[in-house]
């Protein structure tokens, strides 16, 4: 009996193990926000903007590496573990709020320790975006980067007093990347984002409110980010993004009613188990019972599959209808041979027995070809495709924007 329920509860996990997805996507984010800066103003909003993104984030299942406040050490510090966890990523994001600035068409962001005097501090006191982005390029599929970093730039005003051989412009500059990237920018290249007045910035707050909606793509959440942002603007900030992205990404799907795999799986294990259902105990019975209520449930489709014995009515023994079945009718009483004469055979409509008979060979074509696909899933499953017996565990190797 130990047995029987110790095998029964084997191809539960088993089938749990089936029906998990095949693999989650590994999600990787660096969130920055810098605020209190060493040589100019400090900004009210981007080490909040960058303590909100980071804890959305990781309630969508993304590993987060963040830090607010940075000097450049710290920074680059940051950067080399992001780019380190990156690696086979499926998606890789990066958010940075705080001052950036734009020089001779290449875009930068500043440390709270940066003060940016001439051309050459650029080199040592700033972060350029394309040491982040490389390592996006790099690492994963997917790449996602939001840049809250356009606000009006004191440290860009001076820099471009002091060097004037150099071009600093308004803002961030566009930038055109690899395939599989979007940049989304907090307004359009060149303009100025507000910094905002409440605890976010316009920008940040649209991106808040709209980035973990269930079952809208990466596209519709940055539509109504842009909607939010113009009218609580009045029209002066409009979010721009860069896309080279091949396909739709979900910051959080919609919830599934039944996958593909799941309901291969499902009818899997109930062939396994219908396979010797003559000498199954009760907790096997009482499983394949609950596996076929779960597939009803999930596809709307009952069981037709099952076998219901039936006695005989009156309590007749099989042998009994056998010996009747065998009587000849001259050994039949009067009213048995009655009851024995064939009824009158209708006049056959050779039309309808035509359609009827092309119905029925659809629907064996539907049910060889459902056979069919039961027992490819069956042996795709992991417990059929491992060299153990149906009833040991099985190790599931999970893949990794």
């Amino acid at each position: 009996m130990l047995r029987h329920i110790a095998i029964a509860i084997a191809s539960l996990v088993f089938l749990v193990a089936a029906l998990e997805p095949a693999g989650a996507e590994k999600r990787v984010a660096l969130v920055i926000g810098n605020s209190a800066y060493d040589n100019t103003a400090p900004l009210k909003n981007p080490s909040n903007d960058a303590v909100d993104i980071a804890e959305t984030l990781r309630k969508l299942d993304f590993e987060v590496i963040d830090g607010t406040d940075l000097s450049k050490r710290e920074m680059e510090k940051r950067i080399r573990a992001f780019a380190d966890k990156l690696e086979g990523a499926d998606v890789g994001l990066f958010f940075y709020a705080g001052h950036g600035l734009q020089v001779d068409g290449r875009n930068f962001l500043a440390p709270v320790d940066a003060t940016l005097k001439s051309d050459t501090d650029l080199d040592f006191e700033a972060i350029e975006l394309n040491l982040v982005l490389k390592q996006l390029e790099r690492n994963s599929r997917v790449s996602i980067v939001f840049l809250d970093a356009c606000r009006d730039n004191p440290l860009a005003r001076n820099l471009a007093v002091a060097s004037r051989s150099t071009s600093v412009g308004r803002g961030l500059a566009q930038v055109d990347k690899a395939v599989g990237m979007m940049i989304a920018f907090a307004t359009q290249p060149g303009n100025v984002a507000l910094d905002g007045q409440g605890r976010n910035s316009p920008f940040t707050e649209a991106l808040l409110e709209h980035i973990d909606s269930e079952g809208a793509s990466i596209n519709d959440v940055m539509i109504n980010v842009r909607k939010d942002v113009l009218e609580k603007t009045n029209g002066k900030q409009i979010p721009w993004e860069n896309s080279s992205l091949t396909g739709q990404f979900y910051f959080k799907p919609a919830a599934a009613e039944g996958s593909t795999a799941e309901i291969a799986a499902l009818r899997a294990e109930i062939a396994r188990l219908k396979a010797n259902q003559a000498k199954l105990r009760k907790p096997e019975q009482d499983q394949l019972a609950s596996l076929e209520k779960k597939l009803e449930d999930e596809t709307g489709e009952a069981e037709t599959s099952r076998v219901i014995a039936v006695e005989p009515a009156g309590g007749a023994s099989a042998d009994d209808e056998i010996e009747t079945a065998n009587l000849s009718p001259a050994t039949l009483t009067g009213t048995e041979q009655a009851d024995a004469t064939p009824e009158p055979v209708a006049e056959i409509d050779q039309a309808a027995l035509s359609r009827d008979i092309q119905t029925k060979l659809k629907a064996l074509t539907a049910i060889t070809a459902r056979s069919t696909a039961i027992g490819a899933a069956a042996r795709a499953a992991p417990w059929r495709r491992s060299t153990k017996s149906p009833t040991a565990n099985s190790t599931r190797t999970t893949p990794s924007k």
